[in-house]
């Protein structure tokens, strides 16, 4: 069946395998058990708002006559969560930091 899937099935099937592996973790965790239909639900879900984020980030890089998503539409878009808002200006910044110590190593003289 998975030769002949679109990318997009083949995603869909990728997001619901990974919900039951977190699902299954998390349910062992807390001593529960995670019915398959909830499983497929939260993976639909999942699927629904990835869907959505992209959407989102589209617009925000078309309304800076852009075509070329960047770290700051991301923040646009998380910018109602505080917490993800805060992760991932850290991880920006972490990004930044490493292209600056990159670009020092690489113009850096080699040690004999």
């Amino acid at each position: 069946m998975m030769k002949n899937a679109s990318n997009k099935e083949k995603l869909r099937v990728k997001i619901l395998l990974e919900t039951q592996k977190l699902t299954k973790e998390i349910g062992e965790n807390l001593n529960m058990t995670i019915d398959d239909r909830a499983n497929e639900l939260i993976s639909e879900l999942i699927w629904k708002k990835l869907n959505l984020y992209g959407s989102d980030l589209e617009c925000f890089a078309k309304h800076a006559k852009r075509s070329l998503i960047t770290p700051d539409d991301i923040k646009v878009l998380v910018r109602r969560n505080v917490g993800l808002k805060e992760h991932i200006v850290d991880k920006v910044e972490n990004v930044k930091s490493n292209k600056v110590k990159k670009k020092k190593e690489d113009k850096s003289p080699a040690a004999p």
